[in-house]
């Protein structure tokens, strides 16, 4: 279409509408046109509801009165990496336009349509335009082309506002591509690795059991000691993947999300490395679950921590469940963020893990379950808004 120099292009209704499927798949917000084909299978609301409103006007779906689908400002300026054009408007919708904002009809007022959506917390945020400075903003704070490893830590006290303002770009870590390759990893990987270490754990602690005519004695020393069975096994091995539950929570909140000091850029980038790349990028699919590599210090110590305060036996059925609950957190984690739930419960839990990376960064911990969100008062409210799965 024909267009002054520096202008995009203008569409028409019709000719959005011509892109309506998953590989062609345009939407119009607030009289912008934008082109999300490749943003499809990583939308965190799931691909579905996008394919249902292609080639078709969102702006009311997005920004209507406590809605379901009500994007968050982070949302939103994510949204305008995909802009190709504005909406050609015909005579009778200006006029009705206008009407609407003369008469307050109940369409879209033209306060509406200027700003967009307040965070849950009521602030409200400016017009859609104001999203390219937003973007300018921390574009000009580190050089995304560079590897962040030598780049992130300069961002100083602008660091958590930064990994806290998604963009669907993969980062690269290192220069190196032998250190790059340690810091991606495939989902299928976590069980290929760890199910036969969980098996082993289980025929070891068997065997050992065995080998002390089924029996053993938990710290001997204080009033004759714990006598531990066999048959205790699965007992044991449930607590162990409740235990990693715990600590999946612990890690996740004291952790993950303790702010490293804006004047230390070694902690800053460890921040970065272990989980702020991951609320910077959630869409990566290569960065969703945790290197077998990197991961072995980290299970080398809780084995030594389990063994020096548990016998043998016990400890090695107890490991085996927390492997397991490691397992299946990493695993329904990367489903979160890529499947298409068919249960409602793990629809309502994709949509509890798109609120915590969007709008409520100090809430909803709990990732393969909510479990100890309610006892330490993290539970994100079922009525809080955000996208929804369908």
């Amino acid at each position: 279409m024909a267009k002054a120099k520096n202008e995009m292009p203008r569409y028409t209704r019709e000719e959005v509408a011509d892109h309506n499927s998953e590989s062609d798949l345009w939407i119009v917000y607030r009289e912008t046109v934008y082109d999300v084909s490749p943003f499809v299978r990583r939308h965190p609301g799931g691909w579905k509801v996008l394919v249902e409103h292609a080639g078709r006007d969102v702006t009311e779906r997005m920004t209507g009165p406590a809605g379901p689908h009500r994007h968050s400002q982070v949302a939103l300026r994510m949204l305008e990496d995909y802009r190709v054009g504005t909406l050609q408007t015909t005579d009778d919708e200006k006029r009705e336009n206008k009407e609407d904002d003369d008469g307050g009809s109940k369409k879209l007022s033209s306060d509406a349509r200027n700003r967009t959506i307040g965070q849950a917390n009521g602030n409200v945020v400016g017009n859609i335009s104001e999203y390219a400075e937003v973007k300018k903003k921390y574009d000009d704070l580190v050089n995304a082309s560079h590897p962040m490893f030598w780049e992130i830590g300069k961002l100083g006290r602008s660091y958590m506002d930064w990994i806290f303002t998604p963009e669907d770009k993969d980062l690269r870590f290192f220069a190196s591509d032998f250190l790059e390759s340690f810091t991606m990893c495939q989902w299928y990987t976590i069980p290929l690795v760890w199910l036969p270490v969980i098996s082993l754990f289980l025929y070891k602690s068997y065997s050992n059991f065995a080998i002390s005519d089924g029996r053993e004695t938990w710290m001997p020393g204080v009033a004759g000691g714990i006598s531990v069975s066999i048959w205790s096994m699965p007992l044991l091995f449930f607590f162990g993947v409740l235990v990693w539950s715990f600590a999946e929570y612990v890690i996740h909140r004291w952790v993950f999300h303790l702010r490293p000091p804006h004047w230390s850029r070694a902690l800053i980038t460890l921040h970065f490395l272990f989980h702020g790349q991951h609320h910077k990028n959630p869409m990566n699919r290569n960065r969703l679950v945790f290197p077998p590599v990197p991961a072995m210090p980290f299970a080398f110590v809780i084995w030594l921590l389990v063994t020096s305060l548990l016998p043998l036996a016990t400890a090695q059925c107890v490991l085996s469940g927390i492997a397991l609950g490691y397992v299946m957190y990493d695993l329904i984690h990367y489903y979160l963020h890529h499947g298409t739930p068919a249960t409602d419960y793990f629809k309502d839990l994709k949509n509890y893990h798109v609120k915590h990376h969007y709008v409520y960064h100090e809430l909803g911990f709990g990732i393969s379950s909510k479990l100890w969100d309610y006892p330490f008062g993290t539970v994100i409210s079922s009525e809080a808004e955000n996208p929804k799965v369908e």
